[in-house]
């Protein structure tokens, strides 16, 4: 058809495209003196039509992106500009073609295999109660496939020495005591994974998400257009829920007591990637809640809400190696661990460059538009726990830097990371099902004529705003930073629309899921 025909067109361009540059920047010519001479050159090679595909460089896992200068350090040439917001980004997300030719066919094959290996068993009485015993399954099988493609990018990087490029001129690899530490918290977000994977197959099995057999969703018909569309839905959002959340929890009121954990690893290594805080967690897979919506109003396979799920759980593996000449290299994020108050979002698209924030190399930038003043020798900038990275930080990698420093973060932990579980556990198991619990007998709570607050939504409200409200108190308290800090110095008029969009995107999809799982679980108690 005229749409395949374009959108393989727009693929070909592309490869000549960064094949030229390539061959520039390695001496392959010095000069490209034609296009008809690039292209030869290209298929001489073997990179032509297929380079790219999977996010292969040249066919390799283990190569420099083709924009790569080999001849200067890792993580100074410039990157490809990202594609700005607007018409053409918007495009290009809902082409099919960009997915395959990227990282994404790698983690969607990834995805596939969980949904067929560990299939989903609607039929289970254990699901319509979401049992205790179908979660820990769930949690099993997510840190299962987790640390087995953390581990083996960990392996081929330090073991294999596949790859020759780090971004660290200095550390070769981390230290026991921090692997140690990332592990813990690479379990702890896993194990969340599959407590959302419980709460998908509860949704299904109560009926609250309409389902599709395999057979009719991926057949050529409509209903085939309607799963493709959730598929391409659930990368497509990543991309800027990731920008936002991420932003929401830079703010300082989160940032000290959650994401600051994250940025411990100034310089990365694969489990950095899912080294995270669980209140961060919990943001973080709030990119599923906009799979679970859809899902809700039209039928699809039920690998929609998992691929989203899949691709937040594993994608941060290869992104966070700390190397240049590897699958998936993300330089574009290695510069933000290592300046803090750049490239907030995913290098693919231009939302740092709507904010000032976009950082294309180490060294002098000339697109950065940010605070942050370059040290005169780049390369302390990024190596491993060097100042001036050393104030972002919530505590130290060893095992006895982590431990609590002040109270403040105790509490914090103590109400976000026991309050939280506990209460949730308790609304979406004991509360849903005893008609005389004090959820149950305090609500619908009417709030203005004709509007009331049901349990399920009082449930959303307090998962997705609590923490945020706690962290917001602390700092208030405190009083020796903004809350909007590091965006403190920015108009009011030019925050407020930021804050919104970081509200929308971070908080609303924790409320909404929570509300939906809980009211799911009362009408299976009512029926």
């Amino acid at each position: 058809s005229k749409a395949t025909v374009s959108v393989l067109n727009w693929h070909s361009h592309r490869c000549r495209t960064m094949c030229k540059t390539r061959l520039k920047h390695r001496g392959a010519e010095k000069a490209v003196p034609s296009h008809a001479d690039n292209v030869a050159e290209v298929e001489r090679k073997g990179i032509g039509f297929w380079e790219g595909f999977g996010g292969t460089t040249e066919g390799s896992f283990f190569r420099a992106p083709l924009y790569v200068d080999l001849d200067k350090k890792p993580g100074y040439t410039a990157q490809p500009v990202p594609t700005p917001i607007g018409l053409r980004w918007f495009a290009e997300l809902w082409n099919p073609v960009k997915y395959v030719w990227s990282v994404n066919l790698i983690w969607f094959a990834c995805c596939v295999a969980i949904y067929v290996l560990h299939p989903y068993d609607f039929e289970d009485p254990r699901a319509r109660e979401l049992d205790a015993s179908l979660v820990l399954e769930r949690v099993a099988v997510h840190n299962a496939w987790c640390f087995g493609f953390f581990s083996a990018w960990s392996l081929s990087i330090y073991v294999f020495k596949m790859s020759q490029r780090r971004f660290s001129e200095t550390e070769a690899g981390p230290s026991l005591s921090r692997f140690v530490h990332n592990l813990w918290y690479v379990f702890l977000g896993a194990s969340q994974a599959g407590v959302w994977d419980a709460l998908l197959i509860m949704l299904y099995a109560n009926g609250t998400m309409k389902r599709l057999p395999d057979a009719e969703a991926f057949s050529m018909s409509t209903n085939g257009l309607v799963t493709l569309v959730g598929l391409l839905l659930g990368a497509a959002v990543r991309e800027t829920h990731f920008f936002f959340c991420h932003l929401a929890i830079h703010l300082n009121y989160l940032y000290k007591h959650v994401h600051s954990l994250h940025h411990r690893n100034t310089v990365i290594e694969p489990f950095a990637g899912l080294t995270m805080h669980p209140i961060e967690h919990l943001y973080y897979y709030g990119c599923v809640p906009f799979s679970v919506l859809y899902c809700c109003y039209f039928e699809t396979s039920a690998i929609v809400p998992l691929w989203s799920l899949v691709h937040a759980l594993i994608s941060p593996a290869a992104s966070h190696s700390g190397v240049e000449d590897i699958w998936q290299s993300d330089q574009y994020h290695t510069l933000h661990h290592a300046k803090f108050e750049c490239n907030y979002g995913p290098g693919s698209v231009g939302w740092d460059q709507l904010i000032g924030c976009y950082r294309e190399k180490f060294g002098a930038s000339e697109c950065y538009k940010g605070a942050w003043e370059e040290s005169e020798e780049p390369a302390a900038d990024r190596d491993a726990e060097k100042k001036p990275l050393a104030k972002f930080l919530r505590g130290g990698l060893t095992i006895t830097g982590a431990l609590y420093d002040n109270a403040d973060k105790a509490l914090f932990d103590l109400l976000c990371c026991g309050f939280l579980p506990a209460f949730f556990y308790t609304a979406m198991t004991t509360s849903t099902r005893d008609a005389e619990s004090l959820l149950n007998t305090a609500f619908p709570v009417e709030v203005a004529e004709g509007v009331s607050v049901t349990a399920a939504h009082f449930v959303g409200l307090v998962m997705g705003f609590f923490a945020p409200a706690v962290g917001l108190a602390m700092c208030l308290a405190e009083g020796k930073k903004s809350w909007r800090w590091p965006f403190h110095e920015w108009p009011v008029m030019s925050f407020v629309p930021l804050y919104v969009g970081q509200v929308v995107a971070a908080i609303l999809p924790i409320v909404w899921m929570a509300a939906t799982c809980t009211e799911s679980m009362r009408q299976n108690a009512l029926a």
